[in-house]
């Protein structure tokens, strides 16, 4: 009678052994809430699956915990990975948006690299004197091209009076910036004159050519803005100028 006593005590403590509930300590409820926490986090299902599948499997571990310190360890193992994969997902993320902003960059540059390479296409297409200027497409009209000390146009202008005429047929889109400039050599009210004529006289020849005069715009500086010294006859013949610009669609 005793031995049966003793052994039924013994598959008693089998089965409560055997069925032992996980410990529920601080650290294992932690554990346990940060792992579910981690589990609706959509950024690291996305961004850290690997690290989101090794802290499964340590939860199904802790799960099976028999004793304490087992749990103990397993949750602190847990949280740990819990904290690898949540900044795995960050860092991850914020590569993803690092490469965003380098490709926007790089297409932003192909961009520019593909209206430049327009730009140059369009100066030969003018001519190889023709700079690129922040506004449009500049060609300077020195002092060679017109009547010394006055304003008509020399024969040796045609060629390029009918070079811009041609691409602003071509570009209906585009206007025209013609501005006058002289030295500084005579008073300023001669040289606004002077100026002012020079460029209407560029004008009337391009509307000759066909160009709307709604696509002609003409300003007269006189000696203001020079492009170089004043003080011998190279500088001030520099100045003795008509920029035409040939501005970007607006």
């Amino acid at each position: 009678m005793k031995k049966r006593y003793v052994l039924a005590l013994f598959t008693l403590f089998l089965a409560n052994a055997c069925s032992t509930k996980l410990p529920q300590t601080p650290l294992v409820t932690d554990a346990l809430y940060n792992y579910k926490a981690m589990l609706n986090n959509s950024n690291v299902q996305e961004y850290a699956p690997r690290d989101s599948f090794e802290a499964q499997q340590l939860y199904e571990r802790l799960k099976k915990s028999k004793n304490k310190n087992e749990a103990e360890h397993l949750a602190t193992l847990l949280n740990k990975k819990v904290e690898i994969a949540k900044t795995s997902a960050k860092i991850f993320k914020y590569k993803q948006k690092l490469l965003e902003i380098e490709n926007k960059r790089v297409k932003e540059e192909l961009k520019e690299k593909k209206e430049e390479l327009k730009k140059l296409k369009e100066v030969k297409e003018i001519d190889p004197e023709v700079k690129m200027a922040k506004n449009g497409l500049k060609f300077i009209m020195d002092d060679s091209f017109f009547k010394k000390d006055g304003f008509e146009l020399l024969v040796n202008s045609v060629g390029t009076i009918n070079k811009i005429a041609d691409f602003l047929k071509k570009h209906p889109n585009r206007d025209v910036l013609i501005e006058g400039y002289m030295d500084n050599a005579k008073n300023s009210s001669f040289n606004i004159y002077l100026s002012l004529k020079r460029a209407n006289m560029v004008a009337d020849a391009l509307k000759a050519q066909g160009i709307n005069q709604d696509r002609i715009r003409v300003k007269a500086y006189g000696e203001a803005k020079p492009i170089a010294s004043n003080m011998d006859e190279e500088g001030r013949a520099k100045n003795r100028r008509v920029e035409i610009t040939i501005l970007n669609t607006q």
